[in-house]
């Protein structure tokens, strides 16, 4: 990374921590509270507030974070998640199959996982994390990083991270308020992405055209993941292949791909807000029925709305 990309990196983080924390004081909780569980005798401390920054062009959402033993939902195959994992290891270890290579992460290392890699996840028995999952998106509708692939960082490459995250925990604690929370967040993000800059994660940096920043907008007005394409046709001006080209191009997805995959971020971020149900989440994302979107959720990223409610 050269040095003028560096110097704006780090202005654009800045960004993301003032934006985000002028948001935290003007905006309420959403409800939903830090929990301490016990589970199998192990303590528990899990956030899963859905808390949301945004700044500097992104919008994060904390899916869910938790610190102790991990749960047998941990254990995946097949498994693409929307979201971006990172995990110290305490005791034990993580490892991530995909493809033909692998990645494992030992006490004292951090395993940070692409959004969207399709894997298998495994742990030793009584493996233990400081585990926290983040939605990322941009506002201009790329994907978040170009170039990707699983890290594995010793903890005291980066000191510093692991105290934000326990400083999270405690923000999100049943008796905190979110808004101290969402401030917390927002320092965790800009570590987050910054570490991640340093590593080699690319970011797009070509700015979207004109004519992809509007069809951006018609698309982000539907409310469920089906392309009505005859009328974004006629309303774009641009045939259906015309615009796969365009968003391959712009992407590397396909304006199929790209739209399910926005759909199910979002439907990850709902689906982390326990106080709605999966039969009204089905709904306002237009299926008839709950066994309709469980069937389209599985087939994005390889779980049951369930199984990704009881992460």
């Amino acid at each position: 990374m050269s040095r003028s990309t560096r110097r704006g990196t780090g202005m654009a983080l800045a960004v993301l921590v003032e934006d985000a924390c002028m948001q935290a004081s003007s905006t309420s909780p959403n409800g939903n509270q830090g929990r301490a569980l016990d589970r199998a005798g192990q303590k528990y401390t899990i956030l899963d507030m859905a808390l949301t920054v945004r700044g500097a062009g992104h919008t994060l959402i904390l899916m869910s974070m938790y610190n102790g033993m991990v749960p047998k939902t941990g254990f995946l195959r097949r498994h693409r998640d929307p979201a971006y994992c990172c995990w110290l290891v305490q005791s034990g270890h993580a490892q991530i199959q995909f493809g033909a290579h692998s990645q494992r992460a030992e006490p004292g290392q951090w395993l940070f996982v692409p959004a969207w890699l399709l894997r298998d996840q495994d742990f030793a028995p009584s493996t233990r994390l400081l585990s926290l999952r983040l939605g990322c998106s941009r506002d201009d509708g790329l994907p978040p990083y170009r170039r990707q692939r699983p890290l594995v960082l010793d903890d005291d490459q980066i000191p510093d991270f692991a105290p934000l995250l326990q400083a999270l925990l405690q923000a999100g604690g049943a008796q905190a308020s979110g808004l101290g929370a969402m401030a917390q967040l927002a320092q965790v993000a800009a570590a987050w992405q910054e570490l991640l800059c340093r590593q080699g994660w690319q970011s797009w940096e070509n700015p979207v055209d004109d004519h992809l920043s509007r069809f951006i907008e018609l698309l982000a007005q539907l409310s469920t993941p089906q392309l009505p394409w005859p009328q974004l046709e006629a309303a774009s001006g641009r045939s259906r292949r015309q615009w796969d080209r365009c968003f391959l191009a712009a992407t590397g997805l396909s304006t199929h791909a790209w739209l399910q995959r926005r759909f199910a971020l979002r439907a990850a971020e709902c689906l982390s807000d326990h106080q709605r149900s999966i039969a009204a989440i089905a709904e306002s994302f237009g299926f008839s029925d709950g066994s309709a979107f469980a069937r389209w959720y599985r087939r994005q990223s390889g779980l049951s709305p369930r199984q990704e409610r009881q992460r």
